[in-house]
């Protein structure tokens, strides 16, 4: 996604998100949130009729070098997290993205990790909502999310608890370079995922799947009571967020970087 990002000036992100829009009306799709651009280039995309109703949040705010650093949303500590609330409140945009744990395409901070100190989500969160601005927190770990929940967000995106514990000596630097060569498929899903470079215990699972099986090395490792519960209380939080997501059907994209959701390449 760096790459993708990164070889294209604003112009031309905002050629391609024009033109990934337009598709997606094309597809029945009438309103879209573009959770991540570049130099807030989608903000002008909005006042274009042949378009359909975009709400941006400009920059996705993350740590130094956290996910997505390069889209220039990155924030030293909370005050700048809060900062950048507001910065964002003053370009315009309609919501708030907050990378709250990492994420595939950044191979700096794995997905199980939490990017900022609860108190300083709370933060962020409180300002975005007092400057009536709702909060998307990008979340895979279950730390992050419930974090997330304790913050107050307004849409969990992702929500894959994603918890190191199950694969029980990941190699980041290998994950990261499986998901590029899988983004270059002309079409893939996780059933594509090489398991052989997962450590002893991993596995990848289909979303379909009633129960997930644990293998010995894994039931080692974890407290499976207390995760379990750890996880349903959680769900009691987020679940109504998942019905109305579903009612609205809104369409979750990042615009200038091309992605459908559950990983489709337009």
């Amino acid at each position: 996604m760096e790459e993708q990002v990164g070889r294209c000036d604003d112009d031309g992100l905002r050629a391609r998100a024009r033109a990934n829009a337009r598709l997606a009306l094309e597809g029945g799709v009438t309103t879209l949130r573009d959770l991540g651009d570049r130099g807030y280039v989608t903000l002008d995309l909005r006042d274009d009729p042949d378009l359909p109703t975009i709400l941006a949040s400009g920059p996705p705010l993350t740590i130094v070098q956290g996910h997505c650093w390069y889209l220039g949303g990155e924030c030293a500590d909370g005050d700048a997290l809060v900062a950048g609330v507001r910065e964002r409140h003053e370009r315009g945009c309609d919501v708030i993205k907050i990378m709250a744990t990492g994420g595939a395409g950044t191979p700096t901070v794995p997905g199980w990790v939490s990017q900022f100190a609860p108190d300083d989500l709370r933060r962020a969160v409180a300002e975005a909502h007092r400057l009536r601005m709702p909060v998307a927190a990008h979340c895979h770990g279950d730390d992050g999310i419930a974090q997330a929940v304790d913050a107050g967000v307004d849409t969990i995106e992702h929500c894959t608890f994603i918890n190191p514990e199950l694969d029980p000596d990941p190699d980041p630097a290998a994950a990261y370079a499986e998901r590029a060569r899988l983004f270059a498929l002309p079409r893939s899903s996780w059933a594509d995922y090489d398991a052989s470079l997962l450590s002893t215990g991993g596995g990848v699972y289909a979303r379909s799947a009633k129960s997930i099986p644990l293998s010995p090395a894994v039931r080692a490792r974890l407290e499976h009571k207390r995760l379990l519960l750890e996880a349903r209380a959680v769900l009691r939080e987020v679940y109504p967020s998942f019905v109305v997501a579903a009612v609205v059907a809104v369409v979750i994209a990042k615009l200038t970087v091309g992605l459908l959701p559950h990983g489709f390449k337009w």
